[in-house]
């Protein structure tokens, strides 16, 4: 019974539903107010920064932190650069950006861009992070108890169904029928819980989408 749970939770809400990403966004320099006149000092490069359809802040990795004992995510660090649209000066050399939306914190992404000499552009489009639920931990919980009650209701009910009207040797009158009655509602309660417990680990599954950047030269 436990192993049956078991491959219920797992085949029905387990793991991190993946989404394909958003569509790339067209490399089209984007309109950037308060963009330096200046150009970039020596050693730096600069990006435009854009993220579509909605404003993100923007932050730099600053640090990563591996895993203790090499298991698990990578923690990072990072930094607050700039509100899109944005520009940013900073050294040329590889650099890690994550993207959080301002309306939405679930909606997410990264991008690890180069900084060269002159102007980058960097269009993106933010994916979608969400986490374990409420609703998904309820489901966790409502599925292997629906499932003992059906199965605990089921057994009553044949039990119940296949037996005859016993009298005892003082004159008690047993009939199953009272027993399979009960198991018909216990089973019918536990199918219900059941039911339910799968729909919450389908419906709030965790959800990842990776954001889409297109990054290119500014001409």
């Amino acid at each position: 019974m436990r192993r049956a749970c078991v491959f219920v939770i797992f085949a029905c809400g387990c793991g991190v539903r993946e989404l394909p990403p958003p569509e790339a966004p067209a490399a089209v320099v984007p309109e950037i107010p308060d963009v330096p006149v200046k150009p970039p000092e020596e050693g730096t490069g600069r990006l435009l920064v854009e993220t579509v359809d909605e404003p993100a802040k923007v932050e730099r990795v600053t640090e990563r932190t591996e895993p203790p004992n090499g298991m698990g995510t990578y923690g990072v660090k990072t930094e607050l650069v700039c509100i899109t649209p944005c520009a940013i000066d900073a050294p040329t050399g590889a650099e890690s950006l994550v993207f959080t939306s301002l309306d939405d914190p679930t909606k997410k992404g990264t991008a690890d861009v180069r900084i060269a000499r002159g102007t980058t552009v960097v269009r993106h489009h933010l994916g979608v992070e969400t986490r374990y639920s409420l609703g998904y931990v309820g489901g966790v919980f409502l599925t292997p108890l629906g499932a003992a009650l059906s199965l605990m209701g089921g057994v009553m009910l044949a039990v119940g169904a296949s037996g005859e009207p016993m009298v005892d040797k003082n004159g008690h009158k047993t009939d199953p029928a009272g027993l399979a009655l009960t198991g018909g509602v216990i089973g019918i309660v536990g199918l219900a819980a059941l039911a339910g417990g799968i729909l919450l680990l389908v419906s709030e599954r965790p959800v990842h989408q990776a954001g889409a950047t297109t990054t290119f030269r500014a001409p």
